[in-house]
């Protein structure tokens, strides 16, 4: 590992091994610390909507916007948020859609103002994800 680049672990799950990476969200009142599923097939970022509430990110100006999801459509409030990546020195302002009700209560990190920043490789075999910084390049 070099200042440009960190690799995280996969985190192991319900015996179930995931690219998750520990973050940081900035809200009005509060910081909270948690993990992110980096998922390269979403397109957006998707929260549970209570880390907003916990947080205090003002979701009553935030645009309201369907995505389509396995049941049809989802209703989400989508807001630029502040995170921070842990141990990549990498913090920046993000869409997030916050979703109300979530198959799993980890936020999901998706392509949208976020891989534009890093070369992203998964080592599934390794269980390994590494961001690789592409301010310096």
């Amino acid at each position: 590992m070099n200042l440009n680049s960190v690799v995280y672990r996969y985190v192991k799950i319900r015996g179930r091994f995931y690219p998750l990476i520990p973050i940081t969200v900035h809200g009005l009142k509060n910081s909270i610390h948690t993990y992110a599923l980096i998922n390269s097939s979403s397109i957006i970022s998707l929260f549970p909507k209570a880390i907003a509430e916990v947080s205090g990110v003002d979701l009553s100006y935030a645009e309201e916007v369907y995505l389509p999801s396995v049941d049809g459509y989802v209703k989400t409030k989508i807001a630029t948020i502040q995170i921070t990546i842990e141990h990549a020195n990498f913090s920046a302002k993000i869409p997030v859609a916050f979703v109300e009700h979530m198959e799993s209560s980890l936020p999901i990190i998706g392509r949208q103002g976020f891989f534009k920043h890093f070369e992203i490789v998964f080592r599934d075999q390794k269980h390994e994800l590494e961001l690789r910084s592409l301010r310096s390049r």
